[in-house]
């Protein structure tokens, strides 16, 4: 990566401008271009993208807006101790048409004393489909935790903040889990059952 960074108005907004990383809500991938970040009060965090697609092998080749145009867009809240909300929009384009268009939106809350929700969608525009999604439920009680979970994966080419590319196959998931503290260690018991995409 290789970026400059700058102020607007101290915290609250702030630019960058260059070969930059950006994992956040349905956003994802290294990209050339610009991103402004505005963090006003009230728990408030906007983010927006506009850039090209960086090469996969990481050269310093930029490439064309029909071919590497991306537009992205994060908007969160945070409700305090007990939780955040977000909604996000990612595109891209290839051979001048959009080629990866999601909305997703994500919340995780403490929905009563030591009991714990998250739960997140993309929903992928072109195909008309769910991309992903993903919930869980928790709950701690003394040195007891109780877990459930349940998500899908369409398949999906993911990017990690090492800039390794990750194929992801589809699958549906479901997890149960079940630990107790000892104190000087955790031990537990989870029962995971996947379904794969043929």
């Amino acid at each position: 990566q290789a970026y400059a960074d700058a102020r607007l108005s101290g915290r609250t907004l702030t630019a960058r401008l260059g070969r930059q990383f950006m994992y956040r809500g349905a956003v994802n991938g290294t990209f050339d271009g610009l991103s402004l970040r505005f963090r006003p009060a009230g728990g408030w965090d906007v983010q927006a993208l506009v850039g090209l697609s960086a090469p996969v092998s990481r050269a310093l080749d930029i490439s064309d807006w029909d071919e590497g145009g991306a537009l992205g867009l994060f908007v969160g809240r945070s409700l305090g101790e007990r939780g955040q909300v977000n909604a996000s929009y990612f595109q891209r384009r290839r051979s001048a048409d959009v080629a990866w268009s999601v909305a997703g939106a994500a919340f995780s809350y403490e929905v009563t004393e030591g009991g714990y929700l998250q739960s997140m969608l993309d929903y992928n525009l072109e195909q008309e489909a769910i991309q992903r999604m993903r919930h869980r439920f928790w709950y701690e009680t003394g040195k007891v935790i109780v877990s459930a979970e349940f998500g899908t994966q369409r398949p999906l080419i993911l990017q990690d903040s090492h800039f390794a590319i990750v194929d992801v196959v589809g699958y549906s998931q479901g997890r149960a889990g079940l630990s107790y503290d000892l104190g000087p260690a955790r031990v537990g018991y989870q029962l995971i059952l996947t379904s794969f995409e043929e």
